[in-house]
C-alpha cells in the first residue's frame, strides 16, 4: 500500500484510542491548570472544563485535536520522519548539513472544528533559531472553500519574523493583522 494508505491505517485508530488526552490537552493549554486537566474522565467533562475557562467560554470553537511524538508508536509516522529522503530534504531546504527531528504532530479536524487562528510554528517550540521546517502532510482530501474547507495558507517571511507577536501592541491580535504586515502578493 502507498505511505498515505499506511499513515491512514495506523493514524486513525491511534487517534481515537488517545481521544481523551486530545481533549486533556486542550483543557491544560487553555486553563494552564494540568491538575483540571487530569482531572477530565471524559470528553464531555473536558467540553465543560472549556466552555468554563477557555476558547469554548464565550461561544468559540475548537480548530483541532493534537497528538504529538506519534512516530514513537507507529511505524508508519517513525518510517516516514525518520527516513533518510525527509532529513536530506529538510537538511537542503534549511541549506545545513544535518538536521534532528523535535517532535510530530497529528492534528485531527473534524466536520465543525473552527478555523486554524494564525500563528508561527516557531514560537510553539524551544528553540533559538528559525532554521525550522513543519511538514503538512494531509492524509484525507482537503474539502473545497465552498464545501467548507480550505488548504494550507502562510504568510511569506513569518517563519523568520521572531518579532512578529510584539510588532503592534499586547492586545493579542498580532495575527489577526498578519495582511497589514506581509503582502499577499492580491
Amino acid at each position: 500500500p502507498s505511505l498515505v494508505a499506511r499513515l491512514r491505517s495506523e493514524i486513525r485508530p491511534y487517534v481515537e484510542s488517545r481521544e481523551i488526552d486530545a481533549w486533556r490537552q486542550k483543557v491544560e493549554v487553555a486553563s494552564g491548570s494540568a491538575k483540571l486537566a487530569s482531572s477530565c474522565r471524559t470528553v464531555e467533562e473536558c467540553q465543560a472544563a472549556l466552555r468554563s475557562r477557555g476558547p469554548l467560554e464565550e461561544g468559540g470553537e475548537l480548530p483541532f485535536l493534537q497528538h504529538f511524538n506519534s512516530w514513537r508508536d507507529l511505524p508508519s509516522v517513525r518510517d516516514l520522519a525518520l527516513s533518510p529522503f525527509m532529513g536530506r530534504l529538510t537538511a537542503l531546504l534549511l541549506d545545513c548539513s544535518s538536521v534532528r527531528l523535535y517532535q510530530d504532530s497529528v492534528f485531527v479536524k473534524r466536520p465543525g472544528d473552527g478555523p486554524t487562528p494564525w500563528h508561527s510554528d516557531a514560537r510553539m517550540a524551544p528553540f533559538d533559531t528559525s532554521k525550522m521546517i513543519t511538514y503538512w502532510i494531509p492524509l484525507n482530501p482537503v474539502p473545497s472553500p465552498e464545501e467548507g474547507g480550505t488548504g494550507l495558507v502562510f504568510a511569506d517571511g513569518s517563519h523568520a519574523d521572531f518579532a512578529l507577536p510584539y510588532w503592534n501592541g499586547e492586545d493579542g491580535e498580532e495575527y489577526g493583522r498578519l495582511e497589514e504586515r506581509y503582502d499577499d502578493g492580491g
